[in-house]
Order: C-alpha cells, then sequence, then structure tokens
C-alpha cells in the first residue's frame, strides 16, 4: 500500500479529515541540535505523511546528508516524544537494542534485572526511534526485529 493509500485511507477512518493529525508548519524549524533548519517542499510533504502515519512504523531511506536524521528528529519534537537514535554496525549485538538481564547482588542474595536497550526502551515510552545504518547491522540481529518492525 502506498503512502498516499495509506493517508486516504487514515482520512476515510477520521471522517474526512475530522480529529485529523495535525500537519507541520511550513518554514524555519529549528532549532534541532543547536542549529536551525527549514523543510523544503518535498521536505515538508515527507513529514506531513509520516505524522498522519504515527505512531506506525516507518522506513526512511536516503543517502548521507539528507536530513534522514534532522527529520527524525523533527518529528519527535512534533508529537511530543523522546528521541533515542543509534547506529548500526557489523558487530551489533542485541542486547544494545533491545535490552539484557543483569545480574545484581541485593540484600536477600544474587538477583537479575532487565534493563531495557534503545528499541525497547522507545517503544516502551512512544518515543521516536532512529536505526542509522540498519544495513549495516548483523542479518541475526535483523531477523529478530523483523516482527515488531513489520506493520
Amino acid at each position: 500500500m502506498s503512502i498516499q493509500e495509506r493517508l486516504d485511507r487514515i482520512e476515510a477512518l477520521l471522517g474526512g479529515g475530522q480529529g485529523a493529525p495535525a500537519q507541520a508548519e511550513p518554514g524555519n524549524h529549528g532549532p534541532v541540535d543547536g542549529h536551525e533548519f527549514a523543510l523544503n517542499a518535498d521536505g515538508q510533504r515527507i513529514a506531513d505523511e509520516i505524522l498522519a502515519l504515527y505512531p506506525e512504523p516507518v522506513l526512511i531511506l536516503g543517502g548521507s546528508g539528507l536530513g534522514k536524521s534532522v527529520l527524525a528528529r523533527y518529528l519527535a519534537d512534533q508529537v511530543g516524544s523522546s528521541f533515542v537514535s543509534i547506529n548500526a554496525d557489523e558487530g551489533m549485538r542485541l542486547e544494545p537494542v533491545v535490552g539484557l538481564w543483569r545480574p545484581e547482588s541485593t540484600e536477600t542474595g544474587p538477583s537479575v534485572t532487565w534493563t531495557d536497550g534503545a528499541l525497547t526502551a522507545a517503544v516502551r515510552d512512544g518515543g521516536v526511534f532512529l536505526f542509522e545504518e540498519l544495513s549495516r547491522a548483523p542479518q541475526e540481529l535483523l531477523s529478530r526485529l523483523f516482527g515488531l518492525l513489520d506493520s
């Protein structure tokens, strides 16, 4: 299903726009990471489409330096949520992404405590999660994430 088809479906479900998600305001949006920025017409259209789909997962593809990270931070700000970002690499393990059980000493003896990874924390908090350089992540890690990221 194309983005436009999804947008049309969402608008129909919302009764022709009543209660529809807010669109981003055009023009200067800064600061993000201390830098002012403005969305061009294409960036504005993309931001509006993603905001209409929120909180559905969205895959943003594009070459280096096109503003995917800035766009993700901007979207997190627009929906009032936290922003979590990690960079993938060939040696990446599942634990920093999903979480792990950590041993700890307590007054009653040894115990284990769950510690959320970056993705789990973002999902639990309703935040925006950016997985940079996803194509560099090991296939084993990606295959474990497919169920969560598939919609």
